[in-house]
């Protein structure tokens, strides 16, 4: 996705504050695949979105 993309669903998540469900992504460039997490507030953009392949969240 582009970073438009990426930032219209971090503006959805983060919108939903306190009801936001975890997410994980994995990196393109070197495969690691994250913990899951539920800050969307500051970890989800850490580094930009150029190495993300996909992101995972959990219902």
């Amino acid at each position: 996705m582009n970073n438009t993309k990426w930032e219209e669903l971090y503006s959805e998540k983060y919108e939903l504050k306190a009801s936001s469900p975890q997410w994980r992504t994995k990196d393109l460039t070197t495969g690691y695949l994250s913990p899951w997490d539920g800050d969307w507030f500051c970890h989800f953009r850490e580094g930009g979105f150029d190495s993300i392949e996909w992101v995972g969240i959990k219902d």
